[in-house]
């Protein structure tokens, strides 16, 4: 196995190419400006080769006939760029030496394209094309309420969700030839930024910029939407249904005691099935899928079905008066 000192001088001899390993090679090449057809002063792609030298370096992060890309060497400033890709499986003793001589990671060239990104699109959002469409943003066309239940239930049953926001995720697809020229010039990020936004993403007829313009003008509607959300009696009893059946840690099952009229029953249900079959835009109902035998859900349907308030015989939400886990009373209509 090769040693630090060893690595680092195959990195700054000139006129070395190739490092041999114990069953597989670095191979060093110079970095070529697509632009212009030269070398790139001082920039060199490290390549691990698992196979017989005499293969062209990889420009994509992919293995092509047993070459992966290791890293990117900046000669001038002494830095090696290192990201672990595709199928290579570093040897522990050769990822020790690489993170000796200090290794930076690719991240670090990437969030400065993500900057300029950011940058660029933050001016956008706060002009005032986007604030206004903000403003008038037709609400009617939009689930947001839906939405917002559904998040709130959610997080009711996994703690520490976080209901609003959003992490930025840009699809960046850089190649070895980006961040190459990303190191030997940081304005390059600029030049990056500009091709992903103004390029359009597969299957859409508009570019990035719009696409990310569009989904913040849609983000922050929402949530200007979930700040002055109107919630209807039945949306308080559904949620505080659900707030405190999130309450019975590990249950699978719990009994609701129904009542439609004169008529009442209790039926068990299964906690996983009632939260996938539940629709609140018709009705405030749940199927009575959710309730755990057949024999149950078919009798339940007979003798609650109504053809003009419940042609399915489900769970109404109305006509649900208490819901327990063992002893413990989990919900109960005030």
């Amino acid at each position: 196995m090769i040693t630090v000192n060893e690595l680092q001088n195959f990195l700054e001899n000139n006129e070395r190419q190739i490092l041999a390993m114990d069953n597989a090679n670095l191979l060093k090449i110079n970095a070529i400006d697509e632009e212009t057809g030269v070398n790139i002063p001082g920039i060199s792609y490290i390549c691990y080769v698992a196979l017989p030298v005499g293969v062209t370096p990889v420009s994509q992060y992919s293995s092509i006939n047993g070459t992966d890309l290791l890293g990117i060497y900046d000669k001038e400033n002494k830095k090696l760029y290192y990201k672990r890709i595709s199928s290579l499986i570093l040897n522990d003793k050769l990822k020790s030496v690489v993170d000796e001589i200090g290794s930076i990671n690719f991240k670090n060239l990437y969030r400065l394209v993500v900057k300029e990104v950011d940058e660029i699109l933050q001016k956008e959002y706060k002009s005032l094309r986007v604030q206004k469409q903000i403003e008038n943003y037709n609400y009617k066309n939009s689930d947001f309420k839906k939405s917002f239940i559904e998040q709130r239930i959610e997080a009711f049953f996994e703690k520490g969700v976080t209901v609003y926001g959003k992490n930025k995720d840009y699809e960046l697809k850089l190649t070895a030839y980006d961040y190459a020229k990303l190191i030997s010039d940081k304005k390059y990020a600029k030049d990056l930024a500009m091709r992903y936004l103004f390029n359009k993403p597969e299957y859409r007829d508009v570019t990035n910029f719009e696409v990310n313009i569009e989904d913040y003008i849609y983000r922050q509607a929402k949530l200007n939407f979930n700040r002055n959300i109107n919630l209807n009696d039945n949306d308080k009893k559904l949620m505080s249904l659900f707030k405190g059946i999130s309450e019975a840690n590990n249950a699978r099952t719990i009994k609701i005691e129904y009542q439609k009229g004169n008529k009442s029953t209790e039926i068990t249900v299964n906690i996983d099935e009632m939260r996938q079959q539940y629709d609140y835009s018709d009705g405030y109902c749940f199927s009575n899928y959710a309730i755990t035998t057949l024999k149950a859900a078919k009798k339940f349907e007979k003798d609650f079905r109504d053809e003009e308030d419940n042609r399915f015989g489900d769970i109404l939400l109305k006509g649900i008066k208490k819901v327990k886990y063992g002893r413990k009373v989990l919900f109960e209509e005030k």
